[in-house]
């Protein structure tokens, strides 16, 4: 077999293998500058949308408390669900979209939803704002067949402490649950 040396081989081989080797990377640059158009000016308003929505939102997730019973049996305080229709500030798309859909639904005037989303804006954009708390559920099916596809508002079930015998015997078991407005001014 015969060695070839660079003497030997005419420079129409180099040529031709140059030419063909620039037209493959030149058209592999082509196809990555065509798709790289593509993804960010054709295709970059719904990443940018798929981007917000992919965010982690932390929730708080109240612990499960047990019944308490007495000893015979009967029930002092027990874990019932209550339901909440808040919203998220940061997710809202369409406030009018919320006051339409919902304000009948809930038995709130327009209005009151407007104000309610109002109040809402000024609270910090991944906490939950509830809209209404202890939502029968009558109102829950009125939401669910009327609420598709609206961004932002979200339903929430959480236990609520039902205490059989009321104030009877809250002072040794214990009340949770959120201060109101008329205690706080008490204290």
């Amino acid at each position: 077999m015969a060695h070839l040396s660079s003497d030997n081989v005419p420079q129409d081989y180099y040529r031709h293998r140059i030419k063909i080797f620039s037209v493959i990377v030149s058209v592999v640059m082509a196809a990555l500058i065509v798709r790289l158009w593509n993804l960010q000016l054709m295709m970059g308003e719904s990443f940018d949308d798929m981007a917000i929505e992919n965010r982690i939102r932390l929730l708080r997730m109240p612990p499960p408390r047990g019944s308490i019973l007495d000893t015979n049996g009967a029930t002092l305080a027990e874990n019932r669900p209550s339901f909440t229709l808040s919203v998220l500030p940061g997710a809202i798309k369409d406030s009018q979209e919320i006051v339409e859909v919902y304000s009948d639904a809930l038995g709130f005037s327009p209005e009151k939803t407007r104000s309610i989303l109002d109040k809402s804006a000024k609270a910090p954009m991944f906490i939950p704002f509830p809209i209404k708390k202890n939502i029968s559920l009558e109102e829950i099916s009125l939401i669910k067949t009327h609420s598709s596809g609206v961004k932002g508002v979200s339903l929430q079930a959480r236990p609520y402490r039902y205490y059989p015998f009321g104030e009877f015997l809250c002072h040794i078991i214990g009340v949770t649950g959120e201060v109101s407005s008329s205690e706080l001014e008490k204290i």
